[in-house]
């Protein structure tokens, strides 16, 4: 978990308003309905912004607060039902649009406020509007697109992804919770603010709904990465910790957690994606030789650095310095289009991700450079037409560097090339003209 939580993963966010708003549910359902409107405002108006930050930080974040919401929003009919008992239908009207007029006017100000910015950022106007979770949406619907970040069967959140993230002890107490809560009469339990029980346990099952939700909707989009189910983590820990068999964890339950979070601290932590920070390093040092070998007068473009199958490289690592010449432009494009003023700076530096080897030589033969660089896995070199690769020279390689969105064709390389990170150089020139590359 906190090799997740200390990344800047929009994951890491998710899973912070995810257990916020599962703290807030709890507070709401255990005030005590002889108070004020102004007892249930606040928590409230807490669920409507946490909807509104979760949707704008990852739009999966609905997969995981729609029981949340589903329940707040139970819970205000009841209130309203019950405040206006033995009154026409329009008083129950009046005070539920008394409890959440101004949550949801909070909803709407702050979906405008997020729009506008992103639009202002992405569009350098207010005119053409970025719906940002739209965009994630059509993105993510799109097959070709998700094959470009791996394919996965559906069933590896539940089977895998799950287990990985949660450990095999808490799967299991988690499910013995479950099924002690699933019960045909659950007992009512008192609320700890006051006065009267909570009905039915309802309250108590949101963890297990979360859980359900999530992993029902998000085992819909066939790519599938453990780090989606982060979020999970704290419902799971909500939902045993209501359980009195908390109290009596054995050995072998702090033994297989210790033991499970050691492994996937190695794993997520220093294997995965690895290679990625050690190979800026090691292109640090190769562009400043390069720059300081550049007759005064080069003037064109020194160098051009492709990351290919691999997660987005924080380029910043690279520390380019370049004295007493032109400084150097740096591009971190998720796509493959750089802006003009980039590709004619000293150097270009692009991300491919998961882009097709096609779209790749396109760019490397689109982008003439002194030298071109470009860093991938061996396996998807492997992956090349043979004519092609003969213009790709292997000049430094990172191990262990673990794709774990690919595994299958690494591990077709064998276990050393298929958890190494290559460094290339390539012959643009052999490469031929951009119709061939295609070709």
């Amino acid at each position: 978990m906190q090799t997740f939580q200390v990344r800047p993963f929009s994951n890491s966010i998710e899973a912070i308003l995810v257990a916020l708003s599962l703290t807030t549910l709890k507070s709401l359902t255990e005030t005590q309905w002889n108070r004020g409107l102004g007892a249930f405002a606040p928590d409230l108006i807490s669920l409507a912004i946490y909807g509104v930050l979760g949707v704008f930080t990852r739009p999966t974040f609905l997969a995981f607060t729609l029981p949340i919401a589903i329940e707040a929003l139970v819970w205000t009919y009841r209130r309203a039902s019950a405040a206006t008992s033995g009154q026409p239908s329009r008083a129950f009207w009046v005070f539920w649009l008394r409890l959440v007029g101004l949550p949801m006017l909070l909803v709407l100000m702050y979906t405008q406020c997020f729009v506008f910015v992103d639009t202002l950022f992405f569009r350098g106007n207010i005119y053409d509007m970025v719906l940002t979770p739209l965009n994630f949406l059509r993105y993510n619907l799109s097959s070709d697109n998700l094959a470009e970040h791996g394919v996965h069967p559906r069933w590896l959140h539940l089977i895998v992804n799950l287990p990985l993230i949660v450990g095999p002890g808490l799967l299991y107490y988690g499910i013995r919770a479950a099924r002690q809560l699933w019960r045909p009469t659950p007992t009512p339990l008192l609320s700890e603010k006051g006065e009267k029980p909570v009905e039915g346990g309802t309250v108590f099952r949101a963890p297990l709904y979360v859980i359900v939700s999530a992993v029902t909707i998000l085992s819909a989009f066939r790519h599938q990465e453990p780090r989606f189910l982060v979020p999970l983590l704290v419902p799971f820990i909500a939902l045993v910790a209501q359980d009195s068999q908390l109290q009596c964890l054995g050995r072998l339950f702090w033994v297989s957690w210790i033991i499970s979070n050691m492994a996937l601290a190695i794993v997520f932590g220093f294997l995965h994606q690895g290679g990625v920070v050690p190979s800026l390093i090691d292109l640090h040092d190769r562009l400043h030789d390069l720059n300081a070998n550049a007759p005064p007068e080069f003037n064109s473009t020194l160098a051009s650095v492709v990351y290919w199958k691999t997660y987005m490289p924080p380029w910043h690592l690279l520390a380019i310095q370049a004295e007493g010449k032109p400084a150097p432009c740096l591009a971190c494009c998720a796509n493959t289009n750089p802006r003009p003023d980039v590709t004619s700076g000293r150097y270009v530096l692009t991300d491919l991700a998961g882009a097709s080897s096609e779209t790749m030589l396109k760019h490397i033969v689109g982008t003439p450079a002194q030298e071109t660089l470009v860093v991938a896995p061996l396996y998807a070199e492997y992956g090349l037409p043979q004519g092609k690769r003969d213009c790709f020279e292997l000049v430094d390689s990172e191990f262990p560097h673990l794709d774990l969105d690919h595994l299958p064709e690494a591990m077709a390389q064998g276990w050393y090339d298929g958890m190494t990170l290559g460094i290339f150089t390539v012959d643009t020139t052999c490469l031929g003209s951009e119709d061939a590359a295609v070709q």
